[in-house]
Order: structure tokens, then C-alpha cells, then sequence
């Protein structure tokens, strides 16, 4: 039964006792809609055995980082940990509210359709933290940011009094504003009730935001980060011999066997220990992923751990921290550009605002490189005194995830819009899907190249199928260039091609300068078109 329950709910519960004790009216749902007739009788803890099995001393905001090929989780998830007097944060408690859904099995169109328009009921749940850092960390490959904070002890005791409270609750749930973030808020309002945490939005509630507004209000006393699976084995990738990477592999799968590299003379002693270090790492990892059935990745990980003994103390891995979520951009942005058609020299200005969230060409520092995500950017030309829309982005969303040695990610884009960027100059309504592959060079630079589906409506639906390959090049954290060629050939046999460049410059935090560089491919006049523009975050 506990199976079944996890399934629904997404793992957000304990135990059978708790989701009988604290949760009887869901219990019932349950035993109705499952048709389960046989639930087990407990012993229900009163709220003074609760109480003091949760042990409350301090608290933190946890901020678990974007998952790349997820859209979902772009935006990352917050969470709040209840510490107790146990010196082991690991046994700490924590506190989560999420959709009522199962991402993994659910349509992920159909959930995010649904998380906009209030389609699922939000809940909170209890979990033991090293739960949650199994979720995050390990199995879907996210960075964890802990920002603890200074509230005193009787401020956590009224928040964990609130959330026994909260216990039978729900709301519906809303992708923009009343989600995780924003219930996390309401608790730490409730623990220390003069500050105004909430009043630092209006439309939307991200969790990166809600960072800048703890911050604002001096609610962080330190900062931890902890490094994702995923993470640490591209730091094993950068430390490991590239005549090496195979024999981890062959060892994380148990294809390889231990004693063939302790006896291998060609091999040093510190090579070895790094060689079974991360081959541990790996075979953990390919377990979590569903590669290695329980029963062999215990033997497996039996026979590493044993060789790895047998080689003695080695150099602790070198992790470089990334920068903090804290030390990125805000989310809302206005955008100011002048521009010029080389092909005709006529100038004309852009004004733009885009809501939410990021995009490739912005400043990467504190974001996950190569993701996008975006609702309802939009942008006006003005030229002379004409105004029009140039382009209204509905959504556009990009995971451009590199291959390297230990993961080989599919990268991925899609857009829904009205442009002008046909080979007419009407605005007309553009959909794109993209799939394709990524590669790193040069440390953090890559290259990419998708085949792609571009479905348009010119009073009728036609298609073109297309290709598209890009680059973007950093020089250090102040500036950056992306580069994108497109070919798409029409339905009708036409064809257009399609030029992208941009150079950025970031000055400051929320602060970028972009010059930018575009061609057209149009049925009369190519457009050819510079311009600059300066873009402000808030």
C-alpha cells in the first residue's frame, strides 16, 4: 500500500502511520479510491510525542538548483529544513509543499498546462531531509544551496506549531505564484511575524527570488553548498586520465574486476585510488539511474569498496563551488535598443519587457548553463512614429546540455511565438521543436546542433522541417557570445536562412549590454540588422 501512496503523491509521505494518523480524511480518499479495505491499525502520536520526536532548534531555506532536461524544475525548488539537536543535518526534518502529481509519469505538456491554471492541489509534507537530498542531489542531478538562517528557537517552535496546524490542508496549486516558494514564505512570516517576505511580489513567486527577498529582510546568518551526483563525477571526468575514463566505467558495471587494476604496474598508486574513488561514485549513480539491479550494485559496490580500502588514504577530490543563486540576475526585465537595417539604412528603436526568467544570451552566473525559459517576452519596434509588435513569445524553453565522458544528455528546444520572422513581414504565429546533441570545448564553450520541426499559420497550417547550429563562447564571467545559423525548408519548397549573433557584456549583476547582429532571408529584401541594447533586471 505504502508503494501505491508514494506513487500518487510523489513520494511526499513518510510512513503508513503517518499518512493514517496525520492525514485521516486523505487516508479515506485513498481506501475509496484504491479500493484498499485492509488498512493497518496504529498507534497515532499525539502532537506531544510529535513535538518532541521533531526536537526543533534552527532552520533553513534550502534551494535545490535547475534539473536541465526538466522544464518543470528550471526554475529549481525550495524547501525548508528543521534542524534538531542532532549534530548530523542528514536526520534533519524537512518541510516541502508540492503539486499533487506525478512528474514522472504524467505528461509533462499536460502537468505544466495544469500547474498554470491551478489544475492540482498543493500539499505540504514531513520528510527526513536525507530524503529530500537523495530526490534532489543524487537522483535528479541538482546542486544544493543551504541558507541558514537566524531565527531563534521559539521563532522555529511557532513555525513547526504552524505546520502541525497545516496538517489537513491543502490549495490549489499555481505553477507562476502560489507554489513552493511562496508557501515557504507564509512559514518563515509565521515564524518571525514582522517581516513582510510576500510583499516582494506581485505576479510570481520563484525560487531564486525568494533567496533575494530572505536575504533583504537579514534573515540568512550562512550559506552551505552541496554538490549534486552529477557534479562530483564531472569533477572525477576533469581529474581522471582519459585512458582511465573506460576502466571506471567497466568497474562501475562490475564488467572490469578489482583485482585486474590493483595488479596493473602500469597504473600508479594515486591513479588507482582516484580510478576506484570515482568508479564508487559511478556505479551509485548508475544504481540510482535504474543501469544496476539492487543485488549487483551491492556486490559491486562490496568489491570496489574493499580494493579501495586496500590502497589507503587518498587526496580529497577538489569540488570548485559555483556561484551562489544569490549573485544572478533578477527575473523581470526591460530591454532599450537602437538599430539599424544595413540594406536599406532605415533606424528604428525596441522596447521590450520579458516577465520571467532567462535566456542563453544572459548572464549565466548563478544559472545553469545552456537552459532557457521564458513566458510572454515581448518586444515593440518604433520607427519614426509607426509602432508594431515585433515579436510576443509565449513560451520558449532550451536545455542545451553538452555530452562529456560520464553522461550523454539529449539538448532540446522549443518555441511558441508571434514574429516576424518569415519571409513575408507579417506577424504571424511560429512553433519550433528541436532535438539534438551539444559538445564542450575549451572548458566551458560548446557548440550545438538540433534538426528541427517549425509548424507556422498564415491563415492555413504549414510546416517546414529545418537545422540549426550554434555556439557560445565565453571570456570570463563579464562577457559572452552566442552564435546560431538556421536553415528551414518550407512545405511549399521554399527555403529561408536565418543569422543570430550576439555579443554580451555584463557590467553588473542585473546590468547586460548586447550588440547584436541579424539576417533575414526575406521573399524581396534580406534584412541585415545592428543593433545595440541595454538591459535592466529588477
Amino acid at each position: 500500500m505504502l508503494a501505491t501512496i508514494k506513487g500518487i503523491y510523489n513520494q511526499d509521505v513518510l510512513n503508513d502511520d503517518a499518512v493514517i494518523c496525520r492525514f485521516p480524511a486523505r487516508t479515506k480518499w485513498l481506501k475509496e479510491k484504491l479500493e484498499l479495505k485492509n488498512l493497518p491499525k496504529v498507534k497515532c502520536k499525539k502532537y506531544s510525542e510529535w513535538i518532541k520526536e521533531m526536537d526543533a532548534t534552527t532552520a533553513s531555506l534550502i534551494f535545490s538548483s535547475a534539473h536541465i532536461n526538466s522544464p518543470a524544475s528550471m526554475f529549481g525548488h525550495t524547501f525548508i529544513r528543521i534542524d534538531s539537536s542532532y549534530k548530523s543535518r542528514l536526520l534533519s526534518h524537512a518541510i516541502n509543499y508540492a503539486a499533487s502529481a506525478n512528474q514522472d509519469t504524467e505528461n509533462g505538456f499536460i502537468f505544466a498546462i495544469k500547474g498554470l491554471l491551478g489544475g492540482y492541489y498543493g500539499r505540504y509534507s514531513l520528510l527526513p531531509y536525507y530524503d529530500k537530498l537523495k530526490e534532489y542531489r543524487d537522483t535528479e542531478q541538482r546542486d544544493i544551496w543551504e541558507y541558514n538562517l537566524n531565527l531563534s528557537k521559539t521563532e522555529v517552535a511557532r513555525m513547526v506549531d504552524h505546520i502541525w496546524e497545516l496538517s489537513e490542508t491543502y490549495s490549489n496549486y499555481y505553477f507562476f505564484d502560489e507554489n513552493c516558494s511562496y508557501n515557504m514564505l507564509w512559514l518563515l512570516e509565521v515564524a518571525r511575524p514582522s517581516v513582510n517576505l510576500r510583499d516582494y511580489f506581485i505576479y510570481q513567486v520563484s525560487p531564486p527570488e525568494t533567496i533575494f527577498a530572505i536575504e533583504k529582510e537579514n534573515l540568512v546568518k550562512d550559506k552551505t553548498y552541496r554538490a549534486s551526483k552529477r557534479t562530483t563525477l564531472l569533477a572525477y571526468e576533469k581529474s581522471l586520465k582519459d585512458s582511465h575514463i573506460k576502466i571506471v566505467e567497466g568497474l562501475s558495471l562490475g564488467e572490469i574486476k578489482s583485482d585486474e587494476i590493483l595488479k596493473n604496474n602500469r597504473i600508479d598508486k594515486k591513479d588507482k585510488q582516484l580510478i576506484f574513488d570515482a568508479s564508487l561514485e559511478l556505479s551509485e549513480y548508475n544504481y540510482i539511474q535504474r543501469k544496476l539491479k539492487k543485488e549487483n550494485y551491492l556486490k559491486i559496490f562490496h568489491n570496489l569498496s574493499k580494493s579501495r580500502a586496500l590502497l589507503g588514504k587518498g587526496e580529497k577530490l577538489k569540488l570548485k563551488t559555483p556561484d551562489n543563486p544569490d549573485k544572478g540576475h533578477r527575473q523581470l526585465k526591460i530591454s532599450i535598443g537602437s538599430n539599424v537595417n544595413t540594406q536599406n539604412g532605415n533606424n528604428y528603436y525596441t522596447l521590450g519587457l520579458r516577465p520571467t526568467y532567462h535566456d542563453i544570451t544572459n548572464n549565466d552566473v548563478g544559472f545553469l548553463k545552456g537552459t532557457q525559459i521564458e513566458f510572454f517576452d515581448s518586444q515593440i519596434k518604433v520607427e519614426d512614429t509607426n509602432f508594431k509588435i515585433d515579436y510576443f513569445k509565449l513560451l520558449t524553453i532550451s536545455s542545451i546540455a553538452p555530452q562529456t565522458k560520464f553522461f550523454n544528455p539529449l539538448s532540446w528546444m522549443t518555441s511558441w511565438q508571434f514574429d516576424r520572422e518569415g519571409k513575408d513581414d507579417k506577424l504571424d504565429f511560429n512553433g519550433r521543436v528541436s532535438v539534438g546533441s551539444a559538445w564542450k570545448f575549451m572548458e566551458d564553450n560548446y557548440t550545438y546542433t538540433m534538426a528541427d520541426l517549425f509548424i507556422y499559420d498564415k491563415g492555413d497550417t504549414h510546416s517546414s522541417l529545418g537545422f540549426t547550429a550554434g555556439a557560445v563562447l565565453y571570456q570570463g564571467k563579464k562577457y559572452k557570445t552566442n552564435i546560431e545559423l538556421t536553415y528551414k525548408y518550407f512545405d511549399n519548397k521554399e527555403s529561408q536562412s536565418l543569422v543570430h549573433l550576439t555579443q554580451s557584456y555584463f557590467p553588473k549583476q542585473n546590468i547586460d549590454l548586447k550588440l547584436k547582429y541579424k539576417y533575414i532571408e526575406k521573399f524581396y529584401t534580406d534584412q541585415s540588422v545592428i543593433g545595440l541594447e541595454f538591459n535592466y533586471f529588477f
